[in-house]
């Protein structure tokens, strides 16, 4: 056990039946890391998804297809 579980455990052992539950719903409330890397990976899923619609709307379906980019790095690698 950390250290800091530890200091956890004996505040929270000082305090009175109905604090302790104060603090128990506290917690639950907390987002955990992996939570929010859940929702970050979700939000960028999104703006990717955006993105794609956008260039595709403004380039048309096939633009930027894999034979395409390539081309384009070997024509950069070329220069």
């Amino acid at each position: 056990m950390s250290n800091v579980t530890q200091e956890l455990l004996n505040q929270i052992s000082k305090l009175d039946e109905e604090q302790q539950q104060a603090v128990l719903e506290f917690a639950r409330k907390l987002p955990t890391a992996s939570s929010e890397r859940s929702l970050h990976l979700s939000q960028w899923l999104v703006e990717a998804q955006a993105l794609r619609r956008e260039l595709r709307e403004k380039y048309g379906e096939n633009h930027f297809n894999s034979q395409a980019m390539l081309d384009e790095l070997r024509e950069e690698e070329s220069e």
